[in-house]
């Protein structure tokens, strides 16, 4: 009797609150050593919200994805990173063959994270080190844009390490110690990973080079892979959708994405306006009342 009465009160919060409760969400996530604040997965958003997050660009393709970006009117977030392709650091950084790019994100109203300089994995590194990738990335965005860069205060690991696979405790509390200085972190929602960069198709490139082939039956069926990938528990839930400007695939399937999305309903904001929404503060207030 008193399991039916719970069930019954539950059904009566759902219907008055009109919140939907979903198996792979919870409410809200307590600030710890191991968890600082941001969103994790699992963590509760937004109904009918999606999140669009590039990682690792600018890059060749960034620039398309901009402009799809700006006909459909959908604002997002890109986690820069200016060494990703280029370990040694020798020549020109991303930002510097990408500042237009840069520049775009910036003006069209799209919010910069950091995504570190080197694409380094985070929780094996020394606290020095870890503030370096970061802070680092930050100095190359500023000489890349000048007064008008922003400060980069929503951060995202590179591989979402050590949140990202089965990490100790211990590896969390290290990490998210140092990281809490430095910004708000921002995973993203395990089933909403597009797998864009989980292999590089026949006929796909992360520049233009006669090896461009988008009718190669590689590329296609990659294609269609993160098209149905990203949709699939787009069934109303918030998602934090994970893609990278530095794959071609992404940019050509991103149009029919959106549609999609728009077709079920759903609104795009940025990582920035979950920010607001979770903590009822911008990223910035947060890291300087720390």
């Amino acid at each position: 009797m008193k399991r039916k009465s719970k069930v019954y009160y539950l059904i009566l919060i759902i219907l008055f609150t009109g919140t939907s409760i979903y198996a792979d969400q919870i409410h809200s996530r307590e600030e710890s050593p191991a968890y600082p604040k941001g969103y994790y997965t699992g963590d509760m958003l937004p109904e009918k919200t999606a999140y669009l997050t590039f990682d690792d660009g600018p890059a060749e393709w960034t620039g398309s994805i901009l402009d799809t970006l700006k006909k459909e009117d959908v604002k997002a977030t890109f986690f820069v990173c200016a060494y990703w392709n280029n370990r040694q650091m020798k020549g020109l950084s991303s930002f510097q063959k990408h500042t237009g790019s840069l520049q775009r994100i910036v003006k069209e109203g799209h919010v910069l994270g950091n995504h570190t300089y080197g694409h380094d994995i985070i929780p094996f590194l020394s606290p020095e080190k870890i503030r370096q990738q970061f802070n680092y990335n930050q100095i190359l965005l500023n000489k890349a844009l000048g007064e008008d860069a922003p400060e980069m205060t929503i951060i995202r690991m590179p591989q979402g390490q050590p949140w990202s696979v089965k990490s100790s405790e211990s590896r969390k509390k290290y990490t998210g110690s140092i990281v809490r200085d430095l910004g708000i972190v921002a995973m993203w929602t395990k089933e909403a990973d597009s797998t864009d960069s989980w292999d590089w198709a026949k006929g796909e490139w992360y520049k233009s080079t006669p090896k461009v082939d988008r009718d190669n039956p590689s590329f296609i069926k990659k294609r269609d892979r993160v098209y149905k990938r990203v949709l699939l528990n787009a069934d109303g839930r918030g998602i934090v959708i994970l893609m990278h400007d530095t794959h071609l695939v992404t940019s050509e399937v991103l149009p029919a994405v959106i549609k999609e999305l728009k077709g079920r309903g759903y609104r795009f904001d940025t990582m920035e306006d979950f920010v607001m929404w979770k903590y009822g503060k911008s990223s910035k207030e947060l890291i300087r009342t720390k």
